[in-house]
C-alpha cells in the first residue's frame, strides 16, 4: 500500500489556526503519531446538545438529557 501525501482542508477566509491544529492533532493520533488532545467522551459530550436540538425541533417537544442514565427523554 502506498503512502499518503499531506493533507490539507482550505476554507475560504478560515483563519482560526485553532481549528487547523485540533484537526492536525487528530490526524496525528489517527496515524498512531501522538495522543489526541480532547478524548472521545468530550466530543460525545459536545455532540449531544447539537444531537438533542434536532430531536426536540422535529418532535416539536422539549428534550431533556438524563446525564446519570445517559439517555434522553421528551416533556
Amino acid at each position: 500500500m502506498a503512502a499518503r501525501g499531506e493533507s490539507s482542508i482550505n476554507i475560504p477566509g478560515n483563519d482560526n489556526k485553532a481549528v487547523e491544529a485540533h484537526i492536525n492533532n487528530f490526524l496525528n493520533a489517527v496515524r498512531g503519531q501522538g495522543k489526541v488532545i480532547a478524548p472521545p467522551s468530550v466530543g460525545q459530550q459536545a455532540a449531544i446538545s447539537g444531537h438533542m436540538a434536532t430531536l426536540s425541533f422535529k418532535a416539536g417537544k422539549k428534550i431533556v438529557w438524563d446525564d446519570a442514565a445517559s439517555k434522553y427523554h421528551f416533556v
